[in-house]
């Protein structure tokens, strides 16, 4: 394969048009050589006829790839392995080094980012950053570094325990000049699936780290460890313009398929074909241009020839696409939120499958509504705000199959409009069967919501309608469900919440006792001036069960009964009065409240003057400081008890 380094253009579209020369974040190259190449291959292919040997390969390439599928025939199977097996070498968890083009880090006139000290690790993290380290740099993925820069290294646990060498880029990222080439939408990218039957997904192994760094660049990305400094000669992950890279470099290779018999997001790229014989041609097309420019692919995450599978969270088939059901787990067990950030959190979540869920923006309104900003104003989960966080989970999970959009047949748009927003339901009849392609839906705006007379809205509207061709029929409520207004639903039953769930969430919210924690782990800090003091209260903390508890005493005390800790549950400010109130309400946990008692379960920060204030304004008011308007079911902070009160009759 003719590479080449540099100038490419930026302003590539989707549509496969040839790029013009423009200066980029890329060094000097030679452009047209490379389109020249990937276009006289196309041609190859598309002339190129195979002959199909039947003969099985039961060689080490098909044990790591997964070729069981329900769909095949014996005979597909065997055309499907032969196919592959022309390709058996770029099948490899090793990562394969491409040099079509090499990244390039623009600072423009920045100074270099000055290097810190390393960060101590305790010695099993230490063991598992040293041998990263030298498997990185027997792998030529990173060697030492002479230069003026340097970033910390950063341990992110892995969800089966393991390290994972992460470097912090953050200050390097905020003196990059940003590359703004375009990540494509990913509804744009599912219908284009319309008419496919057979589809195949492969993934690159490690892709950033396949594409070169250019010899300027390297330098930047200077690392620092208590073995020295090393800089990376291969594009690593955390860089602000590593998916634009990445994404530019896999547009070119797959320039002239992509469209057409292929889709790329970034390093997850799908084939699609309409029979099985085509499907085998777009194959070979697409593993040839992984194979001339030096790619490798990850065997245990790329599938073949199947019929339904999964896709950017989405399973895909020839009927349509529904939501990933293991992505679903993650609606299903969503708590009721807590704060306004756990509410963007959830909306975020949603939102990613909205076109799914019918009349989205109605049923979350009240929740958008609890989370814009107001001055002076207190999150507040309200029972409406509950009723519509159930509603979007039950709808998302019982989501059905939205069909592609077929520009064969006529298209139906369903439309309805309540007092507070707007929704939409785009369909398709065919062969007498109504498929839906997407929901869609928003609320209204303030000045919407306030106008009284829409005439002169509707004549605009009309003079626009003019320009399509389109019937406009009314249909009432009683036969237009699907896109009529919300509709009610009674509220579920109160569940009791864990008060310790409810600190343990709290205290990561807090600012000041994340950072803590974060420090406990081993997870430094940039400030120094920051560390020393978290240095400090790392002494006197300690991180049980996830929870950030007060040492009582310096020397290891036996647990309590019931397996309780001898140690102090810090409460964040956050949860303060709401414990205080517990604690001063309970018939048995009263004695909380005497600050001079209370070190026997919690820790409060301040609790004297906590204590005076939240007993004089009670005592002066005669109520409860505490709002009574979002009462919420508590268990003990600890364990459950049962006590006998006498109390007069």
């Amino acid at each position: 394969a003719q590479t080449f380094e540099g100038d490419v253009d930026t302003s590539t579209n989707n549509s496969g048009e040839s790029p013009k020369p423009k200066k980029t974040s890329f060094t000097d190259s030679k452009t047209d050589s490379f389109q020249s190449s990937v276009l006289n291959l196309t041609n190859k292919l598309k002339s190129t006829a195979r002959t199909v040997n039947k003969t099985d390969y039961p060689d080490e390439l098909f044990s790591k790839l997964d070729l069981t599928s329900p769909d095949l025939f014996v005979e597909q199977e065997k055309q499907l392995r032969h196919v592959l097996h022309q390709y058996s070498d770029i099948f490899s968890s090793q990562t394969g080094r491409t040099n079509v083009f090499k990244h390039h880090i623009d600072v423009g006139n920045s100074k270099p980012i000055k290097r810190g000290p390393y960060r101590l690790l305790n010695p099993e993290k230490k063991t598992s950053y040293v041998k990263q380290t030298a498997e990185m740099f027997d792998g030529g993925i990173c060697e030492p570094s002479f230069g003026p820069w340097g970033s910390p290294v950063t341990p992110v646990p892995k969800k089966d325990g393991t390290l994972r060498f992460c470097v912090d880029f953050r200050k390097l990222n905020e003196i990059t000049v940003k590359d703004t080439y375009p990540i494509p939408r990913i509804d744009d990218t599912l219908d284009v699936l319309n008419g496919a039957k057979y589809f195949s997904t492969i993934d690159l192994s490690s892709g950033f780290l396949q594409v070169e760094l250019d010899k300027e660049s390297k330098e930047k990305t200077a690392f620092v460890t208590h073995e020295g400094i090393f800089q990376f000669n291969v594009m690593p992950f955390g860089l602000t313009n590593a998916p634009a890279t990445f994404h530019r470099f896999m547009d070119l290779v797959l320039r002239g398929l992509k469209w057409n018999c292929c889709l790329v997001y970034l390093d997850d790229v799908i084939i699609y074909s309409a029979t099985f014989e085509q499907h085998l041609e777009d194959i070979h097309s697409v593993l040839e241009r992984i194979k001339i420019n030096d790619l490798t692919l990850k065997p245990s995450k790329c599938f073949f020839a199947r019929q339904e599978l999964k896709y950017l969270g989405h399973i895909v088939s020839a009927q349509g696409i529904r939501p990933d059901p293991e992505k679903l787990e993650a609606v299903r067990s969503f708590p009721s939120p807590g704060t306004a950030k756990d509410v963007r959190a959830f909306l975020e979540l949603t939102g990613y499958y909205r076109r799914f869920i019918k009349n989205y923006a109605e049923v979350a309104e009240s929740l958008f509504t609890s989370i814009r900003e107001k001055h002076n104003s207190i999150f507040a989960f309200t029972p409406e705000c509950q009723q519509a966080f159930e509603l979007l989970k039950q709808r998302l999970i019982s989501a059905p199959i939205v069909a592609y959009p077929n520009f064969d047949y006529p298209f139906l748009l369903q439309l309805d409009a309540c007092d507070h927003g707007l929704s939409a339901v785009l369909a398709q009849n065919i062969d007498g069967i109504e498929h839906v392609i997407a929901y869609a839906s928003r609320t209204l705006q303030p000045c919407e919501r306030n106008i009284k007379d829409p005439t002169s809205l509707l004549a605009r509207w009309a003079i626009k309608f003019d320009a399509y061709d389109m019937i406009i029929k009314h249909r009432s409520g009683k036969y237009n469900a699907n896109a009529d207004s919300l509709s009610r639903y009674p509220l579920k039953s109160e569940k009791h919440c864990n008060v310790l769930d409810d600190i343990k969430l709290a205290q990561r919210q807090d600012k000041e006792y994340s950072a803590l924690i974060s420090f406990i782990h081993d997870i430094r800090a940039d400030d120094g001036i920051l560390c020393r003091k978290l240095e400090n209260l790392a002494k006197i903390h300690k991180v049980v069960d996830g929870k950030l508890y007060r040492v009582k005493k310096f020397d290891e005390d036996p647990p309590l009964k019931n397996n309780l800790t001898p140690h102090l549950l810090v409460i964040p400010k956050s949860k303060r009065l709401e414990i205080l109130k517990l604690a001063h309400d309970h018939p048995v946990l009263f004695s909380m409240i005497n600050y001079s008692r209370s070190g026997i379960y919690i820790y409060l920060n301040g609790i004297t003057s906590i204590v005076k204030a939240y007993s004089d304004l009670e005592a002066a008011t005669g109520v409860s400081m505490i709002n009574t308007n979002h009462r919420t079911l508590v268990t003990s902070v600890e364990n459950l008890g049962t006590s006998d009160t006498n109390t007069p009759l």
